[in-house]
């Protein structure tokens, strides 16, 4: 997995921003990263608060993240970011 920068809006793409307010579409959905509960759209993908403080750290410090595991990295809930194959 690669963390891109944006380079309009303060260092956060158009596309890369987070949507504003709850969104009870995502009622009863898991995060598409990592399986645990949704709680909104954030940065383009059904995610939750975990992952989306992730990718907004990511975003704001310029990281770029590349998987170690030939991008077959493995991302859950019950992992922590050092385990995860990232680098």
């Amino acid at each position: 997995m690669t963390a891109t920068n944006g380079t309009k809006n303060g260092g956060i793409s158009k596309n890369m921003k987070q949507s504003s307010g709850g969104n009870s579409s995502v009622a009863g959905l898991d995060c598409k990263i990592c399986g645990d509960k949704a709680t909104g759209k954030h940065y383009g993908a059904i995610s939750c608060d975990g992952c989306k403080g992730f990718f907004r750290r990511t975003i704001r410090k310029k990281h770029a993240y590349v998987c170690r595991f030939e991008k077959n990295c493995n991302v859950d809930k019950e992992m922590d970011f050092e385990s995860t194959g990232l680098e």
